[in-house]
């Protein structure tokens, strides 16, 4: 497989996952915020725009992680052949990779230990555990490329 059709699909997932994450992700908050459990002084459209594009770029970070991940570990497999299983570790390791590196940075930044970063991790690892078997479902689904020929 050619350099470019491999970064067409990561560029493909990541864009994916950016878009899911940030669509879900954005719907928290705005429930969040609808709901009165923000101050309404200080958060408002500008900082749900902000909350969506960041979440957008974690989504993408995750989806670049997973589908590193996966090629690299699946490089022998067919989707036919592929297990369900393994395909989640990929997507749960994309996506608690960097909620793990966030988590420390965040106790390192502001000094003290999150009490709740195992739970934020595990929570966040099976979301990408749920999108990497989806978006393997989807691929199945495609219809096959033709076989390319090299004159």
């Amino acid at each position: 497989m050619g350099f470019l059709r491999r970064l067409r699909g990561l560029l493909g997932i990541a864009t994916t996952w950016g878009i899911a994450f940030s669509a879900m992700m954005t719907t928290l908050v705005v429930v969040r915020w609808a709901s009165g459990r923000f101050p309404s002084s200080g958060f408002g459209l500008r900082q749900i725009m902000i909350a969506a594009v960041e979440f957008f770029l974690m989504g993408g970070l995750a989806g670049t992680l997973f589908s590193l991940f996966f090629a690299r570990g699946e490089r022998r497999q067919t989707l036919e052949t592929l297990s369900m299983a393994r395909v989640a570790l990929w997507g749960f390791l994309g996506v608690g990779v960097p909620a793990a590196a966030l988590t420390l940075g965040a106790a390192f930044v502001y000094g003290r230990a999150l009490l709740l970063a195992p739970v934020s991790i595990a929570l966040a690892g099976a979301m990408g555990s749920a999108m990497s078997v989806a978006t393997i479902k989807l691929a199945r689904r495609a219809p096959a490329l033709p076989e390319r020929t090299e004159l």
